[in-house]
């Protein structure tokens, strides 16, 4: 999985930066407060107050630990991806993650 971004916890959100050969942008993860069903997304994505996706949050099987699954989908991006967000294991700070594209789950648009 290639790095493509980071983000850092800051209480009930996530702020960073996602950055690919064709997107560059500031992101802001925020619980999703109009939640009203267990398939809704748990997070918002956010470019400049514009919802570019959503995120959901997982458990992994092995490791037992949190982890957001991410989907980038707008009008404005060329596809929509995937992305696993994860603690950054290069950090010490408990508040630092990763984003990693899933190349797995990619699917035509």
């Amino acid at each position: 999985m290639a790095t493509i971004g980071y983000t850092t916890k800051n209480q009930d959100h996530y702020k960073g930066r996602i950055k690919t050969v064709s997107i560059d942008t500031n992101i802001t993860i925020m619980p999703n407060l109009e939640k009203s069903t267990d398939n809704a997304p748990d997070f918002i994505i956010l470019s400049d107050n514009f919802p570019i996706g959503t995120a959901n949050a997982k458990v992994g099987e092995a490791s037992k630990r949190e982890y957001l699954t991410l989907y980038f989908d707008s009008p404005d991006l060329p596809a929509h991806f995937f992305v696993n967000m994860i603690q950054d294991p290069k950090q010490d700070d408990p508040n630092a993650y990763v984003l990693l594209w899933d190349q797995k789950r990619q699917t035509p648009k």
